[in-house]
């Protein structure tokens, strides 16, 4: 059995880590993210810089400032043993992809999407939404993470429509109070659906 786990300080990660991650993606990590299991773009592959670290996938997170904060791994595809996603050590819960909040703040857009994990967050920007998540998963959301809200008057909660997601979703519902609009996806035959299943396998439009 082999288990991998964080390996690396959140206090002395290189700022140039996440680049040189990027810079040694293997093409049959690229066919995996670009297949309908995932569904990015090569643009979006480059513009959150996801990465391969020898044995998981990466994926930077930043801060508001640009800073890099933690590094989340993604299990190899290839493999089905041991966690599926986790954080460096000294990872804290903070906000993935937060600099799409700050852009919709300073274009005072009217709401902002808040996906239960990075690469739905990712999939829903490619398709044009201010999108955000917490990088501990459907079950937490931290209350101080509210006050980056600020501004934004309609928060939707856009989480996997399996029972995990929907009690996650009305979590985070109440911290946002009259603010935030629960998304409910369609089913797929009975099957759980998440925003990467919607565009990906499903096949849907942002219009939809």
């Amino acid at each position: 059995k082999v288990e991998y786990t964080a390996d690396l300080d959140t206090n002395t990660l290189d700022p140039n880590l996440a680049v040189e991650y990027h810079q040694n993606l293997p093409e049959r990590i690229k066919n995996y993210l670009k297949s309908d299991k995932r569904g990015l773009t090569n643009e979006t592959i480059s513009e959150f810089l996801i990465g391969w670290s020898g044995k998981n996938i990466t994926i930077p997170v930043f801060d508001s400032k640009g800073n890099l904060i933690n590094i989340r791994h993604r299990r190899d595809p290839q493999r089905s043993n041991g966690p599926k996603i986790w954080g460096e050590k000294g990872s804290k819960v903070s906000l993935f992809n937060i600099k799409a909040l700050e852009i919709a703040k300073k274009q005072n857009a009217s709401c902002v999407l808040i996906t239960e994990g990075e690469f739905d967050a990712m999939v829903a920007s490619q398709h044009g939404f201010s999108a955000v998540t917490s990088t501990a998963g459907a079950a937490t959301f931290k209350k101080e993470g509210v006050k980056e809200f600020e501004g934004i008057d309609i928060i939707y909660i856009c989480y996997d429509s399996d029972d995990a997601g929907k009690e996650g979703a009305n979590k985070v519902a109440e911290l946002f109070g009259a603010r935030a609009k629960i998304v409910s996806l369609p089913s797929n035959n009975g099957k759980k659906v998440d925003i990467t299943d919607y565009f990906g396998q499903l096949k849907h439009t942002k219009e939809d």
